[in-house]
């Protein structure tokens, strides 16, 4: 047989018996043989090995090769530890793991198969066992939820920005439109923001372009109210995944992080930053977006205009922070 070039080495035991040396041994002073079956090439090679030698051989190979086993493998596998003292070579110990008659017949298939002999040429490395490192580790349920938790940030924040474009659109219609109507009839500005004009009276069709438009903005302004709540519940979402983490590791354990380096604390901390930065803006938003439907003075509404453009409540630490959650938990390579 041959895999890619490399010869493949097959081990079988499919029985395991007492032998007598001579006429005069009894089965107690026997020795307990074990019949292997070697298939390499595909010829099949048989030799007789006392219980004695295959199990010191089994011993140092399982004991390089794995250093411990585990207990629910060898369950799964139905397999049973032999006694590691000295007397698990003799023949009464091994007379536990036999039925009442003096041989039986071991019915199972082989549980690895090695490209190379690994007692008589060890491994470098678990490839050869056909073991495969996985390429990312199984995250936790904690894990998985500051993943998408990291993910819904980018995404509210994107539609966000979307928002904000859209409603400086509107609010830039709004100021252009009352400039305009100065433009026409400067002694508007000099009338106030509380009284109601002549050229007001006689346009109504000013009137009506610009209710449309404080509706509009307005619209997006609500739209950024419900994106805000949205963060506030992430935020909560992350305190109580914290919350749940400490208390797992209450006692003598050290947290470990969930993905790189970040402690599980600073995902929270780093969302109630964000969530308080897009509260005040939000704030800031709605006394503009009043401001817009009742000023009448050209200078402030190039002021609120300019406010909702650049967000001062959102400076660059915003993006640090977003971009800094997005590289921890691996949505950025």
């Amino acid at each position: 047989m041959a895999d890619g070039g490399v010869a493949v080495l097959e081990v079988h035991i499919p029985s395991v018996g007492p032998e007598a040396e001579g006429p005069d041994r009894t089965l107690e002073k026997g020795h307990m043989v074990f019949r292997v079956e070697i298939f390499y090439n595909g010829r099949r090679h048989t030799i007789q090995r006392r219980y004695s030698e295959f199990h010191a051989l089994h011993k140092r190979g399982v004991l390089y090769l794995n250093q411990e086993i585990p207990k629910e493998l060898l369950e799964f596998l139905k397999l049973r530890h032999f006694p590691s003292d000295t007397k698990a070579s003799s023949l009464d110990s091994l007379g536990e793991f036999l039925p009442g008659n003096s041989s039986c017949q071991l019915h199972h298939r082989p549980v690895l198969n090695f490209n190379k002999d690994p007692y008589v040429d060890p491994p470098s490395s678990a490839n050869n066992l056909g073991i495969v490192t996985p390429k990312r580790p199984v995250l936790s349920v904690s894990a998985r939820k500051i993943k998408d938790n990291a993910a819904d940030w980018h995404n509210l924040i994107k539609k966000w920005e979307t928002l904000n474009d859209a409603g400086f659109t509107v609010a830039n219609k709004i100021v252009n439109t009352r400039i305009g109507a100065l433009t026409k009839d400067p002694k508007m500005e000099l009338e106030g923001s509380h009284e109601i004009s002549s050229s007001d009276q006689t346009l109504p069709e000013f009137n009506k372009e610009l209710d449309s438009l404080c509706k509009e903005l307005h619209g997006a302004l609500e739209s950024m109210v419900k994106i805000q709540l949205k963060m506030e519940k992430l935020t909560s979402t992350t305190k109580g995944i914290c919350d749940l983490e400490t208390y797992h590791h209450r006692v003598g354990k050290c947290p470990v992080p969930l993905f790189h380096t970040w402690p599980t604390t600073y995902f929270y901390e780093v969302s109630l930053k964000l969530s308080e930065m897009y509260k005040k803006e939000l704030r800031l938003k709605r006394t503009v977006v009043e401001a817009l439907a009742h000023t009448r003075e050209r200078d402030p509404m190039m002021t609120y205009l300019s406010i909702w453009l650049h967000q001062p409540y959102l400076d660059e630490s915003s993006k640090a922070h977003l971009e800094s959650m997005l590289y921890e938990t691996g949505h950025r390579p």
